[in-house]
C-alpha cells in the first residue's frame, strides 16, 4: 500500500507562541479566580473576575484568531488590494 505524503509546510511564528498564550491564559484565569474567591487578597474580588474573564478570553479567543490568520492563504490587503479593488463588485 502506498502512503501519500505532503510536503511538510513551513512553520509559521505564531504556531510556536499559541501554547504559550494558551498557558498564559490559563495562569491568569486561575489568578483571577484566586482573587474573586477571596483566596489571595491583594485586590478587590471584582477586578479578579475581570482578570478572570481576560484569561478565559485570551485562552480561547486569542488562538484562534491566530489560527485563522495563519490558514490565510495570502493577506490581500498587505499586498495593495483594497475591497474596492475586487472585480465582483459592480458600480
Amino acid at each position: 500500500m502506498i502512503r501519500e505524503t505532503r510536503a511538510p509546510r513551513p512553520s509559521h511564528p505564531f504556531e510556536r507562541v499559541i501554547p504559550f498564550i494558551r498557558l498564559s491564559g490559563l495562569a491568569l484565569l486561575a489568578l483571577g479566580l484566586a482573587i474573586g474567591l477571596g483566596w489571595l487578597s491583594i485586590l478587590p474580588a471584582e477586578i479578579g473576575f475581570v482578570i478572570a474573564v481576560v484569561g478565559l478570553l485570551e485562552m480561547l479567543l486569542i488562538p484562534a484568531i491566530l489560527r485563522r490568520l495563519i490558514r490565510k492563504k495570502k493577506d490581500d490587503f498587505l499586498i495593495g488590494n483594497r475591497p474596492d479593488d475586487r472585480a465582483d463588485i459592480r458600480h
